[in-house]
């Protein structure tokens, strides 16, 4: 083995790996440099979208930071360089911030940042000086596409890496480099390669590519993952360049995974077209090189050939691409085309038609079996995605016009055995065996309920009952308040796995609903919120205790819904706030008891709507939904009308030469019957005017350097 190399280290694949990693690459043993790779092209419009909602100053990688302040007093103390891309769009003001934990944590550590990448000021200019941007998979040129640029960026090279590090740095911040820059930056620093020495720089490159998808290289993703000891603390790579390019990828002692030919080799493949793999500072040719394994956890990559870059640069460019919203819909039993059928056309129908969008993908997964053994077996996916440059078609309007045909669909049906609900002596023990029907009269009533396309929700009390709604097919079961502690009834309902099962836990304490959930675990659950005085009087519905048990329930191992069981007596001056205050809470289901006429002495029938009331909670709860409006930050349409009449522009107080300086001198800020096209009109002071302007002229974003 060669003696002397330069250990980099890669703590980060993509932006939202594991954060730990930094301080684990650190602290594991001996490295030289710490890189991180955070740059996806998606992210960049992350990123963009990151300096919409939160200003200018932002714009980067902010994870980056929780980790930089972790490690950086270790990285002086050990003497290791750290060289990130998590600049994004915004390298400077993440350098500030880096410098402002430096000195925070009283370290002494010098920092750098790149720019350069941004091609949004020159798009213009680059257009006008003949460059086309053709899209390389499409060959189509920028200025054919009817969609605008958000952001532009070039994949930049080593150099800029290699001159920071020449000039002691100690943290260099990149914006969107190509990810093998900060190792190849590094390595051309350690040994001080010129920019034509291009077998070196194959190597490095070939180096950097391996170890820029993190784990990837030590066995993540891995096809053969048998091979794999252990996924259990798996290490990141780290690769040992030597001078002359040649390179051994390992990883830290006493961790998981595996560094083998063939975890080396699957990633070297990663993301490649050709085995001439471009880069602006070299193309390294990977036909060439030999991998073979030196020792356990130790792959040794020789013969790197490389040759002159390409006189072009590849570009990042992310367009205005609109909005978008999606839904997943179960579907379960026979008659699959045809029940998507009828989903699709009733959402479209309810929204006001498919041709308002830009895009619609309806997509039916089959995973159904035709003669299916479970539950499982039975189910289709129904995928619906619909896209619109206006954010409200796509909004929450959409997924509560979705959530108005669930409100509208599902009817309940009670199956009642009289003697496994109560004792003979029970007051209401007589109604209950008036009540109760066969397996057959209740196939009946399913049946009819299909045919009408009403989805029925089966209460069940009891064993036998639990059998009959199993007898007749029913996938949606609920259990009343009096068994949310029902174990063996629980276990039973569990094993039999329903599309959804709702729980009422009206009376139940914070023992009984953590009980019931984990008895359910991995069910869909939907919890309802309610009463069990019947009818409940308004001061005793308490519907703050939504917010809570979402709260206190709600997390990875409890993914449930809410809703609430409405038992007020009906009352058009109650309902609307009674319904508002439910949906604003997080209730996204609602039962209400329905009936044709109320002759039965029970208390249910009390509470209970005739079909005109009913028809009109359905109406007041789509309004409800509506005045509610979006879950986001948003303008509503009057309030975008508002903005643009109230809002200030720049405007010129004298005539400005072209080059001069923008500042409170020359420019005023005043309401005006135009707007401009400069989202954040405080950036405009200190930037230049890049042409005349004339007094009393709004300023546009043409008009600025």
């Amino acid at each position: 083995m060669k003696s002397d190399s330069i250990r980099i280290a890669n703590c980060s694949g993509f932006y939202g790996d594991k954060l730990s990693v930094a301080r684990d690459m650190i602290e594991g043993g001996p490295i030289d440099v710490l890189t991180g790779d955070y740059l996806a092209e998606l992210t960049m419009t992350i990123l963009y979208n990151q300096k919409l909602k939160r200003g200018e100053q932002h714009g980067y990688v902010g994870t980056f930071l929780k980790q930089f302040r972790d490690v950086a007093k270790l990285a002086q103390e050990k003497n290791i360089k750290i060289v990130t891309n998590a600049g994004g769009l915004n390298p400077s003001s993440m350098a500030n911030s880096v410098k402002e934990i430096i000195d925070e944590l009283n370290l002494d550590l010098k920092v750098a940042h790149i720019e350069g990448d941004d091609l949004m000021p020159r798009i213009d200019e680059l257009y006008q000086g003949g460059e086309k941007l053709t899209n390389i998979d499409k060959s189509l040129d920028l200025q054919n596409y009817k969609k605008k640029p958000i952001t532009a960026n070039a994949y930049l090279g080593a150099w800029g890496i290699k001159e920071a590090l020449d000039n002691g740095a100690d943290v260099v911040i990149c914006p969107r480099v190509t990810d093998a820059a900060v190792v190849i930056g590094p390595a051309a620093w350690k040994y001080n390669w010129s920019r034509d020495q291009y077998d070196e720089l194959a190597g490095a490159l070939a180096a950097g590519h391996i170890i820029e998808c993190g784990a990837q290289a030590t066995g993540g993703n891995y096809s053969f993952f048998q091979e794999v000891p252990t996924f259990d603390n798996i290490g990141y790579p780290i690769a040992e360049i030597y001078e002359d390019g040649s390179f051994v990828i390992t990883k830290h002692e006493n961790t998981g995974g595996l560094v083998s030919v063939g975890t080396v080799t699957a990633q070297l493949l990663y993301e490649i077209g050709s085995p001439a793999y471009l880069n602006p500072d070299v193309i390294s040719h990977f036909d060439t090189l030999e991998i073979t394994q030196e020792s356990t956890d130790r792959v040794l990559v020789t013969n790197n050939r490389g040759s002159s870059p390409t006189k072009t640069h590849k570009v990042c460019i992310n367009l205005v691409g609109g909005f978008r919203n999606g839904i997943e819909l179960l579907l379960t039993g026979l008659d699959i085309e045809e029940k998507s059928k009828l989903i699709v056309d009733q959402i479209f129908k309810s929204v006001g038609g498919q041709d308002q969008f830009d895009k619609v993908d309806i997509q039916l997964h089959r995973t159904d079996k035709e003669n299916p053994i479970s539950n499982e077996e039975a189910q289709a996916f129904l995928r619906i995605d619909v896209m619109s440059s206006n954010p409200d078609l796509v909004g929450r309007l959409f997924n509560a016009k979705i959530v108005e045909l669930a409100l509208a669909n599902f009817a309940k049906i009670q199956i009642v055995y009289a003697d496994e609900l109560a004792t003979k002596d029970y007051k209401d023990y007589k109604i209950f065996k008036s009540l109760e029907l066969n397996k057959n009269e209740w196939l009946k009533i399913y049946n009819f309920a299909k045919k009408n396309k009403i989805e029925l929700i089966t209460e069940i009390f009891g064993k036998k009952s639990l059998e009959t709604a199993k007898f007749i097919g029913s996938k949606l079961i609920k259990i009343h308040p009096t068994d949310i502690n029902n174990i063996e009834l629980l276990s039973e309902i569990k094993k039999i796995n329903p599309e959804k099962i709702f729980v009422g836990i009206g009376g139940a304490n914070e023992d009984e609903i953590r009980l019931c959930l984990k008895l359910l675990d991995n069910c869909k659950i939907v919890l309802l919120h309610g009463h069990q005085t019947l009818p409940t009087p308004n001061s005793d519905l308490n519907i703050s205790r939504i917010k809570k048990i979402i709260s206190r329930f709600k997390n990875k191992e409890n993914n449930f819904s809410v809703g609430i069981a409405d038992h007020v007596i009906p009352n058009d001056k109650d309902q609307i706030p009674i319904i508002s205050m439910a949906i604003a809470s997080g209730a996204e289901y609602i039962e209400k008891h329905l009936t044709t006429n109320r002759i039965f002495k029970l208390e249910d029938y009390f509470s209970a709507l005739n079909p005109d009331e009913f028809k009109k909670l359905v109406k007041d709860t789509k309004e409800i939904i509506k005045i509610l409006g979006p879950e986001n930050f948003d303008l509503s349409k009057s309030e975008k009308i508002y903005r643009k009449a109230i809002r200030r522009v720049p405007i010129a107080k004298k005539n400005i030469k072209k080059n001069s300086m923008l500042n409170y001198s020359n420019i005023i800020f005043k309401r005006s019957s135009y707007m401009t096209n400069i989202k954040n009109i405080n950036s405009i002071i200190g930037n230049k005017s890049k042409k005349n302007i004339k007094k009393n002229k709004i300023i546009l974003k043409e008009d600025i350097l």
